[in-house]
């Protein structure tokens, strides 16, 4: 787990969405979300770190943001042995 929170915070860290925040992207399903959270969540596309859209988007893409959409299962961290879709 500190391998992945140091990840974390250094902005190395690459997230998708869950299902649940993909229906959320889309407005199928509804979450109290603030704005940066929402900006957030549609910013994440499972390839692009934190670190990389904090420089896009500072004002939104901060931990803060990221560890709240983690914690409500919008988001989840990305790795290599996700399963592929075809």
């Amino acid at each position: 787990m500190q391998t992945q929170l140091s990840k974390t915070e250094s902005g190395r860290a690459v997230f998708r969405r869950t299902s649940l925040g993909q229906r959320t992207a889309v407005g199928a399903t509804s979450a109290d979300l603030s704005e940066k959270e929402r900006h957030l969540l549609l910013m994440v596309t499972g390839f692009t770190p934190i670190k990389h859209l904090a420089q896009l988007a500072p004002q939104v893409a901060e931990l803060g943001a990221a560890a709240s959409l983690l914690e409500k299962g919008l988001l989840e961290e990305a790795n290599d042995d996700r399963p592929t879709h075809h």
